[in-house]
């Protein structure tokens, strides 16, 4: 996941896709301060994703891409 700002000022990490909805779970401090927002997929492919909501707190987001997913992984 990465925020669409200039290089210098750009986040990345990894994230986990947790629903078939698109929703996937990566940290705070990857969206802080993103504008737009896209995912880079293990095969490559790059989607869109919307900040459906992030807690600095717990250095928690999570962003949605448009289904379908190539998978999801469980959680608990």
């Amino acid at each position: 996941v990465a925020g669409d700002v200039p290089p210098e000022e750009r986040g990345a990490g990894t994230g986990f896709i947790i629903d078939e909805e698109g929703h996937v779970v990566t940290n705070w401090h990857v969206v802080q301060g993103g504008v737009s927002f896209r995912v880079i997929l293990a095969d490559g492919e790059e989607r869109t994703a919307e900040l459906v909501g992030s807690d600095r707190i717990s250095d928690l987001a999570v962003v949605r891409i448009e289904s379908p997913v190539p998978a999801t992984v469980g959680l608990g």
